[in-house]
């Protein structure tokens, strides 16, 4: 919840999408997403539905440590599936 209230500013000034791990409903807003009940399943339904709205680039930002490395998979399979790219991971 920390880091993300910290770059949410940054998020909207850029016009981006971020979608947070933190479970804080009080960070959620028009472009920010806020989940962590089902990190898994709720990631795949985010990252499709850009993908469906013709989103090419993705920008991923996780917390160090081998889950995140397994959700950074996932996203990078769902995004190469769909002639998509990863323009930048940083954990």
């Amino acid at each position: 919840s920390k880091t993300a209230s910290q770059i949410q500013s940054k998020v909207k000034q850029h016009d981006l999408f971020m979608l947070t791990l933190s479970n804080n409903p009080a960070l959620a807003g028009e472009t920010v997403y806020v989940f962590g009940h089902a990190p898994i399943k709720q990631t795949e339904r985010l990252i499709n539905y850009y993908l469906t709205m013709g989103y090419k680039n993705f920008f991923v930002l996780l917390p160090t440590g081998g889950h995140s490395y397994n959700v950074g998979k996932i996203i990078q399979n769902m995004v190469v599936k769909k002639d998509a790219s990863i323009v930048r991971s940083e954990y």
